[in-house]
């Protein structure tokens, strides 16, 4: 049974679906829905505390770990200046001399000397 609208109000006017008349209950979820999410917050904060734990442990350990086993080494990098004197360095046989006083104490495990020119100064 259906009708044609006679006017363009009618048509605005009409519902879409038709009006079956029945009842529908709807119930209240909200305390159920409340404590739901109070324990599926509660489970997600604790998982990610462990997880967080967890993490910050393993890179401690891993930290502890790895420098127990580090080894040192001390370098001395020197630029000793020892070209010859007529190029234009001064004091040269003293500073070679003090130089190798310094090594000779040892403090370094390993010593990279530049411009060393000459073999005797070696």
């Amino acid at each position: 049974q259906c009708k044609m609208p006679s006017s363009d109000s009618e048509i605005e006017n009409e519902p879409l679906l038709p009006n079956t008349e029945q009842d529908v209950e709807i119930k209240s979820v909200a305390p159920l829905e409340s404590y739901w999410n109070r324990k599926t917050t509660l489970f997600c904060l604790i998982v990610f505390t462990l997880g967080l734990f967890f993490l910050v442990s393993a890179i401690v350990i891993s930290y502890l770990l790895y420098f127990q086993h580090v080894l040192t080494l001390k370098i001395l990098a020197l630029n000793v200046w020892g070209m010859p004197a007529r190029l234009g360095s001064q004091d040269k046989e003293l500073r070679i001399k003090a130089i190798g006083d310094f090594i000779h104490q040892g403090d370094y495990d390993l010593y990279l000397l530049s411009e060393l020119w000459m073999r005797p100064d070696h």
